[in-house]
């Protein structure tokens, strides 16, 4: 039984969830005592749980499995071949993702050649906008509302609020939609902390970034492409 549920769990660790649409039904059960209640709170997470997994399964197949191993006697699929179907399932998956994962460095690859190829011109043109100002390492900035507080220096820790875009408009990053950030400057893109401790508390401004004073021709992970000019809107709230 240990094995079989270790096997359960195993399937279970490795589910990927996504939202589900919900179906309103009632259940005309009704537990009789504290190990009912109990047990059918086990199932009804588990069922949860299983609700939510990308996989397709068969009900009427898990509850005979479930079954076979809280009653310990002997399963209609052999121990090897209910661990060969899990590890196969789990090599599947891995392919899967290996094959997305490598489809998005090409995505990403290829918005990279983009930026390269119109990064500068979008730079030129967004300089001649009006009120837009050039720092002496190439910062564009732009003051929408001038704060009153303190600014930061290298070290401190702000709280932000900070949507970040590509020059396409595509966004990378957007506070705004969940919460205030706490960061702090001096560990992030050069351009970036540059734009920190161009403002004071209460301000809100719009930086534009080049490549160079961002993430360069390497890039960022999935998220930033390589040669991105970076355009960020901030608000910074406070500093700490």
């Amino acid at each position: 039984m240990k094995k079989v549920f270790l096997v359960c769990v195993a399937a279970l660790a490795i589910a990927s969830c996504q939202p589900q649409e919900k179906i309103e039904k009632v259940s005309d059960y009704a537990p009789k005592n504290e190990k009912e209640r109990l047990s059918y709170a086990m199932g009804h997470q588990i069922g949860k749980e299983l609700s939510q997994d990308k996989r397709q399964y068969d009900m009427d197949a898990m509850l005979e499995g479930i079954r076979a191993a809280w009653s310990k006697s002997t399963p209609a699929v052999a121990e090897e071949e209910m661990q060969n179907a899990i590890k196969e399932q789990m090599l599947k998956e891995r392919e899967e993702n290996a094959k997305k994962r490598e489809e998005s460095w090409e995505v990403r690859n290829k918005l990279g050649e983009f930026y390269q190829l119109h990064g500068q011109n979008y730079l030129e043109n967004h300089a001649k906008e009006d009120g837009v100002k050039i720092a002496a390492s190439g910062l564009q900035y732009k003051h929408i509302v001038e704060g009153k507080g303190k600014s930061p220096k290298q070290g401190d820790m702000i709280e932000v609020q900070i949507r970040g875009t590509f020059i396409d408009g595509k966004e990378f990053e957007n506070t705004y939609t969940r919460m205030p950030v706490n960061v702090k400057v001096g560990v992030n893109s050069k351009g970036l902390d540059e734009a920190f401790t161009m403002m004071k508390e209460g301000g809100k401004a719009e930086f534009v970034i080049p490549a160079k004073l961002g993430y360069g021709a390497e890039g960022a992970g999935l998220t930033i492409p390589p040669h991105a000019v970076l355009v960020y809107e901030i608000e910074l709230l406070k500093v700490k």
